[in-house]
């Protein structure tokens, strides 16, 4: 999982296949910036974000 974004050492955006993920763990990036890998072992907890582009157009529809 490459780091697209580091918010303290237990917080980054994470980019896999793709997809923006936020993961979570006791110093995950420190020492760490953009563009280094985090190894999933060592994550606690991680979160999915919604394609926007993909809702969008079904949105439209909807309205």
């Amino acid at each position: 999982m490459e780091i697209s974004k580091v918010f303290n050492n237990n917080v980054a955006v994470v980019l896999e296949n793709n997809e923006e993920k936020i993961v979570m763990g006791r110093e995950i990036c420190f020492k760490k910036k953009i563009g280094d890998t985090i190894e999933p072992e060592i994550i606690d907890k991680d979160f999915y974000l919604p394609n926007v582009a993909v809702k969008l157009p079904a949105l439209a529809v909807e309205i």
